[in-house]
């Protein structure tokens, strides 16, 4: 996700004519220093969705939800792209999703298990 956002960034001030800023390749350490930056972050091991939760979903709903996301964030001008992250009841991953490390506020009131 950090690089999506690092990578639409230049796109917005740079022009096929001239290259006014360019960012780094993101390093190894990249996470340990964000979280180290943020203290209110941390990262913990993701827990697997039941089964049982997964097959309840009905499609119905997920595309009611999709529906209503896509109208009040992604096509709403208030809402820059760069605003919209890929988060969930138990927070943002950053990542392979294979990696199953997420990032959580420490500051949130509950935790959300399936």
């Amino acid at each position: 996700m950090a690089e999506a956002i690092q990578n639409h960034r230049p796109r917005e001030i740079n022009d096929e004519y001239i290259l006014l800023t360019e960012y780094a390749p993101f390093g190894q350490d990249w996470v340990r220093n964000f979280i180290r930056r943020h203290p209110q972050l941390q990262t913990v091991v993701g827990k697997s969705i039941e089964s049982l939760r997964i097959e309840g979903t009905m499609p119905e709903t997920l595309q009611k939800w999709f529906n209503e996301y896509k109208e009040q964030v992604i096509d709403n001008s208030n809402v820059p792209i760069e605003n919209v992250y890929n988060m969930d009841e138990s927070s943002f991953s950053i990542g392979s999703i294979k990696a199953g490390r997420v990032i959580v506020d420490l500051n949130a009131r509950s935790q959300f298990r399936a």
